[in-house]
């Protein structure tokens, strides 16, 4: 009778579950005391940029299919829409000259009060003293640096 080879079975070991590698930053103090105060962002950051857009339709379906941005209305305000970037967001801006200010980004400040003295003390010039968004929305107010660039400020308070 003929032998039979024995024949080697390789045994896997089953798959390790993969465990997460991504590792979490460590807060910032700025970042920290922003969500202590409900702030989704760290203070002192630019956290919203406005982009011109006569026709907000035309500029809604160009970003939300060119990046997949999603759109919010803001009760009170038929000419601008929030969108979200994924990391922060910003608005869509229909407003009259709107075009003529260009992109403008928003800084989320703890006191826009006391930030527009800071800018004045170093140099810059008040453009829109502090006022309320409709809607609850929080409040922003606008300077210029000493170049002339328009700056926007937000503030939950």
């Amino acid at each position: 009778m003929a032998k039979k080879k024995a024949s080697k079975k390789s045994v896997r070991k089953p798959a390790k579950k993969a465990r997460p590698t991504r590792k979490q930053a460590p807060r910032t103090a700025k970042k920290t005391a922003a969500k202590a105060q409900g702030m989704p962002f760290p203070f002192n950051a630019i956290t919203h940029t406005q982009i011109p857009a006569p026709n907000l339709a035309k500029a809604q379906a160009f970003y939300g299919k060119t990046f997949g941005w999603k759109f919010q209305a803001v009760p009170g305000m038929a000419e601008y829409v929030l969108f979200k970037d994924g990391l922060s967001g910003g608005g869509l801006n229909a407003f009259p000259g709107a075009v003529e200010s260009g992109t403008q980004p928003y800084i989320t400040v703890k006191d826009i009060t006391s930030t527009m003295a800071n800018v004045v003390a170093a140099g810059g010039s008040v453009v829109q003293e502090k006022c309320e968004i409709p809607g609850g929305q929080g409040f922003v107010a606008q300077f210029s640096d000493p170049n002339g660039i328009k700056i926007g400020l937000w503030s939950a308070s």
